[in-house]
């Protein structure tokens, strides 16, 4: 199964909320399915996030994978440390989609290594 990398866009909320208000997604992201504030903060801030996709199969957006900054406890950003994270829409799971996705994801990051650049 192949798959697309595209930024998110304004006009993708309505394919997003469908996603997120899933059962399965909403329990993981911890997010109020009901919640129509909730689905719209979900979703703005994976769009404005710096890397970030939505995960298109056969064109149609199924699934979203973020790259959210770490931050030290005064709140100052931590170069070259973030944490990932994504959901796919449960009729693609166990199909090996997202290690391909995390992969390709990756090797678009900026990030460096103290041995030097990663990819």
């Amino acid at each position: 199964m192949t798959f697309d990398l595209r930024p998110w866009q304004l006009a993708d909320f309505p394919a997003y909320q469908a996603l997120i208000t899933a059962p399965a997604i909403a329990t993981a992201i911890g997010i109020d399915a009901k919640s129509t504030v909730s689905q719209q903060q979900a979703f703005e801030n994976d769009l404005y996030q710096t890397y970030q996709a939505a995960i298109l199969i056969d064109g149609v957006p199924q699934g979203s994978i973020v790259a959210y900054q770490r931050a030290n406890e005064l709140g100052e950003p931590l170069v070259n440390e973030a944490d990932i994270a994504y959901f796919l829409a449960p009729a693609f799971w166990g199909h090996g989609i997202m290690t391909d996705v995390v992969t390709a994801f990756i090797t678009q990051l900026p990030l460096t290594s103290r041995f030097g650049p990663m990819c």
